[in-house]
């Protein structure tokens, strides 16, 4: 009985976990925060769009939008962001493309900002910042957190988890109630 017992909190604690998991719909507006690798830092704040479906769990996005955090003076020209290629994998919450758009402020002249996304990297991806004023170029990596999510652990499971948990523990509590019973 030991052994059933067992068993039965190990399927429990094995299929009980709770499963993380969103769905998405064209015009989701989806939160994003980008951290400057070098500097440990938030580099950006802001948010993008989905557009159509681009097949399994990819989405275009169809509008980026990122500032850094506390510059009031600045400002991205018209348009805001160009996006090449720019899609968002829904399963692991990547992006993947480019976005650029050309800054103004910080008395710095104009300076174009361009974030390159990887497939399957949100930790390393490559910025550069031109600065059009001076001629110079500064580059470097940036980390990015996806959703609701950013900045905490804290997740919703979908309710199919909670009632998978629940299964479970309601036939451990009938498993140790029949050996209890047993004597």
């Amino acid at each position: 009985m030991k052994k059933k017992a067992g068993f039965a909190l190990v399927i429990t604690l094995l299929l009980g976990v709770p499963v993380f998991a969103d769905t998405f719909a064209m015009g989701d507006v989806i939160g994003i925060t980008g951290v400057n690798n070098a500097t440990l830092t938030v580099f950006w704040t802001g948010s993008f769009t989905l557009g159509s479906s681009a097949g399994g769990s990819l989405w275009n996005v169809s509008a980026f939008s990122v500032d850094p955090p506390g510059c009031t003076v600045c400002s991205p020209t018209n348009p805001a962001w160009t996006l090449s290629s720019f899609e968002f994998d829904g399963a692991t919450g990547d992006l993947l493309g480019t976005a650029q758009a050309n800054f103004s402020g910080l008395g710095v002249g104009v300076h174009l900002l361009t974030l390159t996304f990887v497939d399957g990297n949100n930790t390393s991806d490559a910025w550069s910042d031109f600065n059009a004023k001076f001629g110079t170029t500064k580059t470097g990596t940036f980390s990015y957190c996806t959703g609701t999510g950013c900045g905490s652990s804290t997740a919703t499971p979908e309710p199919s988890a909670y009632m998978l948990l629940a299964s479970g523990l309601i036939s451990l509590a009938g498993a140790v109630g029949r050996r209890l019973k047993r004597g």
